[in-house]
């Protein structure tokens, strides 16, 4: 094996590979490329990519122009595909450790901010609105930017984190505006939250 930086230009995605990337997925991609860089090598066989497919494409979405790679072109091509099989099947067989993935999250101020983890993520949880808290980016009011506390399709208790800290008179404000524009407590409102945090309290 053979460690390279080249160019993205000179790869190619292997035609044979049965795994696919939807756009959702290498958004996530280039949102971990944005935050850790790459650390994780592509394999390359005869300029053909058998492992790294969505990385590379992330990488080349971001106009990056070299990529690191793991060049193992001396291999017969029968194991080159076998390998590809093998790096796209057992990652399918990992099992998540769910309340494991809690515990880890509940460390971050804004688990969202973390490629992969998302709304779904942390409602398939079963995170409690007292979990997790998804706090303003800005860090203040004024910068016109909300962040939902909890469960982002239910109108929780405590709606609103305002630069790092939770003010009750805003989240109950929040929460009278959501149910004045058609939000009901308890039930799925996510439209509703979409158009609140698009127009705000005002």
């Amino acid at each position: 094996m053979n460690l390279q930086t080249v160019k993205i230009s000179d790869l190619k995605f292997h035609p044979k590979n049965p795994n696919t990337h939807p756009e959702f997925q290498v958004k996530e991609l280039q949102n971990s490329l944005g935050q850790f860089d790459q650390v994780k090598n592509i394999v390359v066989w005869q300029n053909l990519v058998i492992a790294g497919n969505g990385l590379m494409e992330a990488a080349r979405l971001q106009n990056r122009e070299t990529i690191e790679i793991q060049d193992v072109s001396d291999w017969p091509e029968e194991k080159a595909l076998k390998f590809m099989v093998a790096d796209n099947r057992l990652a399918q067989l990992a099992v998540m450790d769910d309340d494991a993935l809690i515990g880890l999250l509940e460390n971050f101020d804004n688990p969202l901010d973390i490629p992969g983890v998302d709304e779904n993520l942390l409602d398939g949880l079963g995170c409690g609105e007292d979990d997790i808290e998804i706090l303003d980016s800005d860090g203040n009011l004024s910068g016109g930017q909300y962040g939902l506390v909890g469960s982002s399709t239910k109108v929780p208790v405590s709606i609103l984190g305002i630069g790092g800290l939770v003010d009750r008179d805003i989240m109950e404000q929040a929460k009278a505006k959501l149910i004045s524009i058609g939000a009901v407590e308890g039930q799925d409102n996510g439209e509703k939250i979409k158009e609140f945090l698009l127009k705000g309290l005002s």
